[in-house]
């Protein structure tokens, strides 16, 4: 599966999560495996599997945990900033 509009791919291992702060409005699309997805300050947790989209509702910190190895697509604002701390 493809991600449709122009955005940043990211493997994840088995149990690796990525920390995520203030990227309100960024979608997240999974297109291999399963993530976990928790917001600060919410008690409600997402789940997505291959195919699923998801929106990120709020500012603060999102985590996302790869459930099993996984690949997901995001896209949306601050989302390369957010990103080149991990890489760097």
């Amino acid at each position: 599966m493809a991600c449709f509009e122009p955005g940043t791919f990211i493997d994840l291992a088995t149990r690796e999560n990525l920390p995520l702060r203030d990227v309100r409005g960024a979608m997240l699309r999974v297109t291999r495996g399963s993530l976990w997805i928790t917001q600060e300050d919410d008690t409600q947790d997402i789940v997505l599997r291959a195919g699923d989209t998801w929106v990120v509702e709020r500012d603060g910190l999102t985590i996302v945990e790869a459930q099993a190895a996984s690949t997901l697509c995001i896209v949306g604002r601050n989302v390369e900033a957010v990103l080149a701390s991990r890489r760097g």
